[in-house]
């Protein structure tokens, strides 16, 4: 049983593209899949495991259709999958290995919904110098929030993430092969079934996924102008102060900052 890790991405910083890397390098049985849609700065020999070049609009959902159902990086029936952007940490109190088992023991769906906890600084700074994962430690405690999955990969299962239900992506919709039936069905962790791709965000939970959405103002300027790779037109506004992520950063949460501080005290030991 291995956890697959599988990361689109257009990074515009090494030093924080190589924290992220190393943050879950730092898990035991697992491989990350780095796909690079034409970053500005070189991450490949950041990478040790799978890494890809990509060029051009990558049409994110479809890519993950692709990846899914092509079974492109060899899942084994019962491994776990997630895709996570550089700017994503997936959390697990007691190690993926537990959590997982533990949470889909909850559950007959083999797709989780991970609620989004916006992290961020209590105002928002002009630039940064310090990685993002250090120096932004204030969360916004929003009562519910869009969510990323874990897959309980199952080779007799279609997934489509670009299937518009009201919604698309984030979320997979699933359908046994050969049905003609489609449904998004999720178990949110810390909580009930969804039919969406929101849910309660638990806070606590021993699962949590930890998104640094707005960094720095200089960083929202980079990323709205590398766009988006789900959307070729942009979902936000290029005024910061319009995003939806923006505001509302008061509850500091260290869990994060004090792991990365950690995981670096013993390498450098």
């Amino acid at each position: 049983m291995k956890l697959h890790i599988v990361c689109l991405t257009k990074s515009y910083d090494v030093v924080d593209f190589t924290y992220w890397y190393r943050y879950y390098g730092s898990f035991k049985n697992t491989v990350i899949h780095v796909i690079d849609n034409e970053s500005s700065v070189d991450i490949r020999p950041v990478v040790v495991g799978t890494y890809e070049r990509l060029e051009g609009w990558p049409d994110q959902w479809r890519l993950f259709d692709d990846i899914m159902n092509d079974n492109r990086y060899g899942f084994a029936d019962g491994d776990y999958v997630l895709f996570a952007d550089d700017d994503e940490y997936f959390w697990f109190r007691d190690g993926w290995e537990r959590e997982l088992p533990d949470e889909f023991g909850r559950t007959e769906l083999d797709v989780l919904c991970v609620p989004q906890i916006y992290m961020g600084s209590q105002n928002l700074k002009k630039s940064r110098t310090d990685p993002y994962v250090l120096c932004n430690y204030y969360r916004r405690n929003d009562l519910s929030s869009q969510g990323k999955c874990i897959i309980r990969y199952n080779s007799n299962v279609e997934y489509s993430f670009s299937r518009k239900d009201r919604e698309t992506g984030h979320i997979p919709s699933v359908r046994p092969r050969g049905e003609k039936k489609w449904f998004r069905l999720s178990k949110v962790v810390g909580s009930d079934i969804t039919g969406t791709t929101y849910g309660l965000t638990a806070h606590d939970a021993g699962i949590r996924l930890y998104h640094y959405h707005l960094k720095s103002v200089d960083d929202w300027e980079k990323k709205w102008e590398r766009g988006s790779a789900a959307c070729r037109e942009h979902p936000y506004r290029p005024n910061y102060r319009s995003n939806p992520g923006y505001g509302g950063y008061t509850v500091a949460d260290f869990t994060m900052r004090n792991y990365i501080t950690g995981m670096n005290n013993k390498k450098d030991a």
